[in-house]
């Protein structure tokens, strides 16, 4: 029975954890400019967050309407207001 557990675990341990397009997205555009320590502690709302990927793409980021949109539901996500502590 440990034997079989302990197989299980470490096939479990191999698998990759699922990517997340999201954060890829930031590491790929934002991340060149922006630490994501920096991101971390800003907590902003949808709208500030919305502001500020406006001013980065003012001032030359490339993205989508629809990957600034994939943004901004990450930024919130993980680093909105709900997430100070």
């Amino acid at each position: 029975m440990k034997a079989g557990l302990l197989c299980a675990v470490l096939a479990m341990a191999q698998v990759p954890a699922p990517k997340d397009p999201a954060k890829e997205l930031f590491e790929g555009v934002c991340s060149g400019c922006h630490t994501l320590e920096r991101v971390k502690i800003q907590h902003r709302s949808k709208q500030e967050w919305r502001e500020s990927t406006a001013a980065m793409i003012d001032q030359g980021a490339v993205l989508t309407p629809e990957e600034t949109n994939m943004l901004l539901d990450y930024l919130v996500k993980n680093f909105g207001p709900e997430n100070e502590q």
